[in-house]
């Protein structure tokens, strides 16, 4: 059991709350992260195994990993659920997105699992090569320290055991949210990509990775992989993209004219395929890669 920061993390709130993170996103984060798990070696995972869900959200990757998929919407990994179930440990710096996940461990039976609030680039709290295997889905570029965070991650990991990480290559709905932007307000006025430029290269991931201990081999251990964030038409694309966590965020300050132009321009900022399939495109860069054998 690992102990507990005592550093009051859990007073930190995610800017996007649990339930907005599901609703909004959760699907994307879910396919993208399965691009990684299915290149883990899950055959030989059993109930002794020690897994890090990193950054771990309301619980996406722990879901893939001990819950069967329940409806079609919901995206399947081949040899997930792992049975028997291993050892889960969820961490994350925002005390809502941790609460979200306790209650699917309840509602979903992980007798495995645990969670609790601790920020994920400090992993004072765990001993040396703790886990078999640590998972961070879209998390490495949000903590203040990516290196130490790297090197923590490294220094947790098992000999043997494998680094699972994410990032967006380029972040779709964001970049139609740009779009918007620059309509109404004209280019270069206002940034809202939540990325910093040079973490949307892979050359990037590697860098910070390698600095942390990992042998990263760029072809390897590292890919460009396609997700879409789908919804069921037109209508909801709007619905989801004019919610607060939207519009508080980007619409700050603006005149009521301005912002009576949001919807509009959503809609015609999109392609004709984004039109005809309900859908906007997203890539993200997977990185899997192994720790040393020592």
């Amino acid at each position: 059991m690992a102990q507990r920061s005592g550093s009051g993390v859990g007073q930190i709130t995610c800017p996007l709350q649990a339930a907005e993170y599901l609703k909004h996103a959760g699907r994307t984060a879910s396919a993208l992260v399965a691009h990684g798990l299915v290149r883990l070696p899950l055959g030989r995972y059993n109930a002794k195994t020690h897994i890090l869900d990193s950054a771990c959200g309301p619980g996406i990757v722990t879901k893939l990993l001990l819950s069967s998929s329940s409806s079609p919407q919901e995206v399947h990994v081949p040899g997930l659920p792992l049975s028997p179930p291993p050892r889960v440990v969820g961490i994350d710096i925002s005390a809502d997105m941790v609460a979200s996940y306790v209650g699917q461990k309840e509602t979903l039976g992980w007798g495995t699992a645990e969670a609790f609030v601790q920020d994920a680039g400090d992993l004072a709290c765990f001993a040396d090569q703790t886990f078999d295997a640590i998972i961070m889905n879209l998390g490495l570029f949000m903590v203040p320290d990516p290196a130490h965070c790297a090197t923590e991650m490294h220094r947790v990991l098992k000999p043997g055991g494998h680094l699972v990480v994410t990032t967006w290559k380029r972040a779709g709905v964001h970049h139609l949210i740009q779009k918007v932007v620059d309509a109404i307000h004209g280019p270069g006025r206002q940034n809202v990509l939540p990325i910093p430029p040079e973490w949307t290269t892979s050359e990037k991931l590697v860098r910070v990775l390698r600095s942390g201990g990992f042998d990263v081999n760029q072809e390897a251990h590292i890919r460009a992989e396609a997700v879409k964030w789908q919804v069921e038409s037109v209508e909801e694309i709007v619905e989801h993209l004019s919610a607060p966590h939207w519009m508080d965020k980007h619409c700050s300050g603006w005149s009521e004219d301005d912002k009576v132009r949001w919807k509009g321009e959503i809609v015609n900022q999109l392609s004709e395929e984004e039109r005809a399939t309900s859908s906007v495109s997203m890539i993200g860069w997977v990185c899997v890669v192994p720790k040393a054998e020592e």
